[in-house]
């Protein structure tokens, strides 16, 4: 990834995100995506998924909380890619997540660029897969540090 990311989502983009064919709802965050199982505790996870339904609410909950403690801005320099800027402070944090999603979910490729006082993490998914990081993206948006 180069020195920035490229053209970000309004806030307004993100909530218009949903609606369509084939498309399912993610409970309490008013939107839908493709290729997502919704579990009883209203989490979502790609349907490529390896990780044991029993521990997708805590890998949810470990993003939840870096967009919540890290997130600075996000951006969509291309459909199939999400650009978090991230506090340099929690780059072993983001890298460790990483790490154990790439493990368990191999539609996702993390790619780490630190420089200019932010840490970036570019999240890229197959053409497929865009509705994930639009959930993702939508999701974070909600929780971003202020």
């Amino acid at each position: 990834m180069g020195s920035h990311c490229a053209r970000p989502y309004s806030r307004r983009q993100a909530l218009e995100i949903g609606g369509g064919p084939g498309l399912h709802p993610v409970l309490g965050y008013r939107l839908t995506v493709r290729g997502m199982t919704i579990t009883k505790d209203r989490a979502w996870t790609p349907q490529a998924c390896t990780l044991p339904a029993a521990d997708r609410p805590l890998r949810l909950a470990a993003f939840d909380e870096l967009s919540a403690t890290a997130l600075l801005d996000q951006q969509r320099p291309s459909s199939t890619a999400l650009c978090w800027e991230l506090d340099p402070a929690a780059e072993a944090t983001a890298r460790d997540l990483a790490g154990r999603e790439s493990s368990c979910c191999s539609l996702f490729t993390f790619t780490f660029d630190p420089g200019d006082g932010v840490l970036r993490m570019l999240i890229a998914v197959p053409g497929a897969q865009v509705d994930l990081l639009d959930a993702l993206q939508h999701r974070a948006a909600g929780r971003m540090r202020s």
